[in-house]
C-alpha cells in the first residue's frame, strides 16, 4: 500500500508506467513473484521488492 501511495503520488499511473505483483519466470524455470516493476524509456525496467 504505501508503495502504490508513493508511485501514485510521484504521477505514475499503475498499469501504464508501473505494474504490481507481476508474475515471471527465470532461465532456470523458478517463478518470481516481483511488488512492482516500473517502466522505463527504451524498454527498461526497474524491479522494486519491497
Amino acid at each position: 500500500m504505501v508503495l502504490k501511495r508513493i508511485l501514485e503520488e510521484s504521477g505514475l499511473k499503475e498499469g501504464r508506467e508501473y505494474h504490481t505483483q507481476v508474475s515471471r519466470t527465470n532461465g532456470q524455470g523458478k517463478r518470481l513473484r516481483l511488488d512492482c516493476v516500473i517502466e522505463l524509456p527504451e524498454d527498461r525496467f526497474v524491479v522494486v521488492d519491497s
